[in-house]
């Protein structure tokens, strides 16, 4: 079968199949995620590094979703190429792909084909303030986690009921800091114990996808909901220059395949400082 590259899709309804790994998958349900999702949103990445923003809509979610996990290669047809929606994006694009009642989902298993796990547009923390209220894409960052707050359940003027809430402390290579809010179910998805008990003895490097820069009471602040995903201490090339950058220290890796540890360089990571 012959896939086309995302590239090279034309506007419409497509006639033709395309191969694609689902690097990313969340659910957006508004304020309320105890809600059935409004859409489900995925970013797509083909074998030539191609990517595009994909949107299921609420009425065939739960079809799809027991048809695809993130991380697995699908052909996909019967879909339509639209223009890009003008804000919450994971990234820059002009297309996005729509999935109907009449798209087709099939796991492709050929493992000679090497597909990109990952999909993001790293920035510099002296460009959070030029981003402060903007919608139109989230925003993606490395740094070292040096602090995580307990979950603490808060309420949003916008819901009637509670939420969880969790602050990650970051700090970039020139010591730049800025705090993380992680909402709802991301705050519970964290893994704070582990991040804490690795930090002990070594830096916990992570990029953080799928954010937006708000501003508190004149303080930047980065936010992160279901969009929000994060990739710790792993075998990426960004991580491992990051890590060179840290006196040149290399990874060292578990068994948890999540998590790889870092040798040496002692680092405090405070679990209990202020939310």
């Amino acid at each position: 079968m012959t896939f086309a590259p995302l590239s090279d899709l034309p506007l419409g309804r497509a006639h033709c199949a395309i191969c694609v790994r689902v690097v990313r998958l969340w659910d957006y349900c508004g304020n309320k995620e105890d809600m059935a999702p409004l859409h489900v949103d995925m970013v797509l990445v083909d074998d030539k590094g191609n990517r595009i923003y994909c949107e299921i809509p609420g009425s065939e979610a739960e079809k799809f979703k027991a048809l695809i996990t993130e991380g697995h290669v699908y052909v996909l047809k019967k879909f339509i190429v639209t223009g890009c929606k003008p804000a919450y994006k994971p990234f820059p694009g002009n297309q996005m792909i729509r999935f109907t009642a009449w798209t087709t989902v099939e796991e492709y298993n050929d493992t000679s084909i090497k597909f990109p796990k990952y999909v993001y547009d790293l920035i510099n923390f002296e460009d959070f303030p030029s981003r402060v209220g903007q919608v139109d894409c989230f925003v993606d960052a490395i740094g070292t986690i040096v602090g995580v707050s307990e979950i603490v359940s808060v309420h949003l003027p916008s819901s009637n009921n509670s939420t969880a809430k969790r602050v990650i402390s970051l700090k970039d290579i020139r010591n730049n800091r800025i705090n993380l809010v992680l909402w709802g179910s991301r705050a519970s998805d964290f893994d704070a114990e582990t991040v804490h008990c690795i930090g002990q003895e070594s830096p916990v490097v992570a990029i953080f996808v799928g954010m937006l820069v708000k501003s508190y009471k004149g303080e930047n602040t980065l936010s992160g909901g279901t969009a929000c995903k994060w990739y710790i201490n792993e075998e990426i090339p960004e991580i491992e220059a990051y890590f060179d950058r840290l006196n040149g220290y290399r990874p060292v890796s578990s068994n948890s395949g999540l998590l790889r540890n870092r040798r040496a360089l002692k680092k405090e990571l405070c679990l209990n400082f202020e939310t």
